[in-house]
């Protein structure tokens, strides 16, 4: 090999290395705060009362989704 492509092999492979590194680190990172943000909300909702609290929340949505599907005017314009 002339110093040219072995010069050029060593910065792909560096670069394939640190490329590498970053997205492990990354994924590890990732995975620590979903871990730390979904303990959080756990303790936040265990201290509010628990899930019924999302579960009335969602009821509400789904309770005024009907009645407004319900109010509408059944035949739709041409």
């Amino acid at each position: 090999m002339n110093d040219k492509t072995e010069i050029r092999f060593r910065a792909r492979y560096r670069d394939f290395r640190e490329g590498f590194v970053h997205g492990v680190g990354w994924s590890f990172g990732v995975s620590i705060g979903f871990v730390l943000v979904s303990t959080l909300l756990v303790v936040v909702f265990n201290t509010l009362g628990g899930l019924p609290l999302v579960g009335k929340g969602i009821a509400s949505i789904v309770g005024v989704t009907q009645e407004s599907l319900l109010t509408r005017s059944v035949v739709a314009p041409r």
